[in-house]
């Protein structure tokens, strides 16, 4: 039995032309709508805030960012002095003299666990080694999404590292064997 597609024979033109322009068009650009990359405001020498951007619940990410100071925080702050609870981490600070200025680019590595849904607000500190009472505050903003809500577009210097199954996943993985 042979069919004949009979869709385009009985097409109305204007009907076309309709359709056409009612279609949403988007520009063409290397731009993605948004910023890229991983906004740092440095408030003080104190404080520094790290806007994420959107992150997956339940996930591990590895943070790259850089800001610039006007000293070196390279040998002055204690890693392993990072404050609980735990969720993000920083692995290194790293500085370097800037070409162009004389401040200094401080390269920083961290890892972080997005724990719970909605807004993720972290504030972690670290110590000076010599002084005690003076320390360093970074805190880090994101939006987590959901399970089923989505993939999130991560920002440049983001990448994600694991995941961990929620209890309910691990029991149903278990019923299904």
């Amino acid at each position: 039995m042979d069919c004949e597609d009979t869709s385009r024979t009985n097409v109305d033109p204007q009907r076309q032309q309709q359709d056409h322009q009612q279609r949403v068009q988007f520009a063409e650009s290397n731009q993605y709508g948004h910023n890229a990359d991983i906004q740092v405001q440095v408030m003080n020498q104190c404080m520094i805030k790290v806007h994420l951007g959107f992150l997956q619940v339940r996930h591990r990410y590895e943070i790259e960012f850089s800001f610039e100071c006007p000293e070196s925080m390279e040998n002055i702050f204690d890693l392993q002095t990072c404050s609980l609870p735990g969720h993000v981490r920083i692995t290194e600070l790293k500085a370097t003299k800037s070409a162009n200025t004389e401040s200094y680019v401080h390269n920083v590595r961290a890892q972080l666990y997005a724990y719970k849904e909605k807004l993720f607000k972290e504030k972690i500190y670290l110590q000076s080694k010599s002084q005690r009472s003076q320390s360093l505050s970074f805190v880090f903003y994101g939006r987590v999404l959901g399970t089923g809500k989505g993939t999130p577009f991560l920002k440049q210097g983001i990448r994600s590292i694991g995941f961990e199954l929620d209890e309910d996943d691990y029991a149903s993985d278990m019923q299904a064997n």
